[in-house]
């Protein structure tokens, strides 16, 4: 069965944070996200792991509102991080909850050429 687990994690995330122990902006989210995709196309699994935990460290300090497209850019490194465990079922969730906020969002043929098992479970 699927689940949508996204945004209900990430509403946990944020409104379980101690507000006085940080504080992040929407802009050190984009640079890690982005640099968890940069490590995901290098095939660098140490530095994406790193990057999706500095990012989700960043969310839970979260200081201001991230926008719609950053959030669908959460969801989307969440699905691959699920792709890289084998989990199918939540690659397709996060995918699914990505989507919800992007539908014309297509994956970068860098990342999953057509035919490739990655670029099946973001169709399905």
């Amino acid at each position: 069965m699927l689940r949508k687990p996204g945004i209900i994690a990430l509403l946990t995330v944020v409104f379980g944070a101690d507000a006085t122990a940080c504080e992040s902006r929407s802009a050190d989210i984009v640079r890690q996200l982005d640099s968890a995709m940069a490590a995901f196309v290098e095939m660098d699994q140490s530095g994406f792991d790193t990057a999706l935990a500095a990012a989700r460290a960043d969310l839970s300090c979260l200081a201001e509102p991230i926008s719609a497209p950053t959030a669908a850019q959460f969801h989307r490194m969440i699905a691959l991080e699920a792709y890289l465990s084998g989990n199918t079922d939540d690659t397709k969730a996060a995918f699914f909850a990505a989507l919800a906020i992007q539908p014309a969002y297509l994956l970068p043929t860098e990342i999953a050429p057509p035919g490739h098992p990655l670029q099946k479970q973001f169709d399905a």
